[in-house]
């Protein structure tokens, strides 16, 4: 099988950063200038698009309940470059606290709590999600 074809193939099940995808290739023991090539000719066929592929990242990613902060490092992980990032993650902690306040309902209900340990549980529940510390204050002061 070609090594434009092995890649085909994995964009056909989702979109991949260029990185990514050069990795999987590489994985499959294909050589290094012919996958540099067979990714050239991917962009220039608009197949393989890293911009395409951060912002699909972030819908999907957002619509799974994480945060900014988690999406920021899976996508830097996967090769996207810092101003694509940017351009597709929201950075003012407002735009989360929706999100934030939908995973903390959905994982804790509407309840109340005093505890100060159980606060810092839930606090780190949202941490781990990917939340700031500023939109993990601002729910927490809203559970109050």
């Amino acid at each position: 099988m070609s090594c434009r074809k092995s890649a085909m193939d994995l964009l056909a099940r989702r979109e991949h950063s260029r990185a990514e995808l050069r990795q999987k290739l590489l994985q499959r023991d294909f050589d290094a200038q012919e996958v540099e090539d067979a990714l050239d000719g991917l962009e220039a066929d608009r197949l393989l698009d890293d911009a395409r592929f951060a912002e699909s990242y972030v819908h999907y990613r957002r619509g799974r309940g994480f945060g900014p902060l988690r999406i920021r490092q899976e996508l830097q992980q996967r090769g996207v470059g810092s101003e694509l990032i940017g351009a597709y993650l929201p950075a003012r902690p407002r735009e989360w606290l929706d999100d934030a306040r939908r995973e903390y309902e959905k994982k804790f209900g509407s309840v109340k709590v005093d505890d100060f340990k159980e606060r810092a549980r839930r606090a780190r529940f949202l941490q781990g999600r990917g939340f700031p510390g500023e939109v993990i204050r601002m729910v927490l002061d809203w559970d109050e």
